[in-house]
C-alpha cells in the first residue's frame, strides 16, 4: 500500500513567470486601493502630487466649509464698529495684523480691504495645536505637521444713516507636512475672531491706529 508522504517540501524557485504575476497582482491590488480611496466632497486637489505607484510632487488639498460651516463663519467674522470712520476702521485693521506678526500687510484704500500673510516653522508643540484641530475636522494629515501660513482677509464696509462702519474678516489656514503635502482650511473659532476684533477695536479708540503688541506664547 502506498501512502501519501506527510514531509515537509522545500518550496522550488519562482520562476520568471510566476514573479511577473506576482507582480502584476500586486500593482493591480495597489491601483484598486487608491481607486477606492475616496476624499470627502467638500476637498478640492489644487495640486496633485502623482498616483500610489508614482509620486511626482506634493498634493495641495483646499478645503471648502460645508453649509453648516459657512453659516457659522458668518456668525463670527463680521464686526460693527460704533463712532468710528471707515478709514480709521480700516488703518485699525491692517496695524492689528502687523502687530500679531502678519508680513507683508497690503491695504488697498479704494477697496477698503486688507490682506496679510504670517507664515510659522512648527514647533513640536505648535504641531501638537495643529494636529487636534485638523482632527477635530477629521482632516488628519499623513505626516507630521512642519510649517503653516495664516491669509487674512479683512475687508471695511463703510457706515450708512445710522449703521456704523462694519469688518469682514475671514482668516485660512495652510498646513505642510514633512511629505510637502498641504491643507488649507478656513478658521473657524469664535475666540480668534473676537480677539482680532478686540485688538482692532482697542486701535481705533487709540486714534492712531497702533495695536497692542500680541500676547507671549503660554
Amino acid at each position: 500500500m502506498t501512502f501519501f508522504s506527510t514531509a515537509a517540501r522545500t518550496p522550488g524557485p519562482i520562476s520568471l513567470r510566476n514573479a511577473t504575476a506576482i507582480l502584476v497582482l500586486g500593482l493591480t491590488a495597489l491601483l484598486v486601493l487608491g481607486g477606492c480611496s475616496k476624499k470627502a466632497p467638500n476637498e478640492r486637489v489644487t495640486g496633485n502630487g502623482g498616483s500610489v505607484l508614482l509620486r511626482t510632487s506634493s498634493t495641495q488639498i483646499t478645503v471648502d466649509l460645508t453649509d453648516e460651516e459657512k453659516e457659522t463663519l458668518k456668525q463670527i467674522q463680521d464686526h460693527r464698529f460704533a463712532g468710528a470712520k471707515a478709514d480709521a476702521v480700516l488703518a485699525a485693521g491692517a496695524a492689528s495684523l502687523e502687530a500679531m506678526e502678519f508680513k507683508p500687510v497690503v491695504t488697498d484704500t479704494d477697496m477698503m480691504r486688507i490682506e496679510g500673510q504670517q507664515d510659522k516653522i512648527l514647533g513640536e508643540r505648535w504641531r501638537k495645536v495643529i494636529r487636534a484641530v485638523l482632527k477635530s475636522r477629521g482632516l488628519p494629515l499623513s505626516a507630521k505637521p512642519d510649517h503653516e501660513s495664516v491669509s487674512a482677509l479683512i475687508q471695511i464696509k463703510p457706515g450708512s444713516g445710522t449703521e456704523p462702519p462694519l469688518a469682514r474678516a475671514r482668516f485660512n489656514v495652510t498646513t505642510w507636512d514633512s511629505n510637502g503635502d498641504s491643507r488649507t482650511v478656513t478658521i473657524l473659532d469664535r475666540n480668534f475672531y473676537d480677539d482680532f476684533f478686540k485688538r482692532m477695536e482697542t486701535a481705533v479708540a487709540q486714534g492712531d491706529a497702533t495695536a497692542p503688541a500680541p500676547p507671549a506664547p503660554r
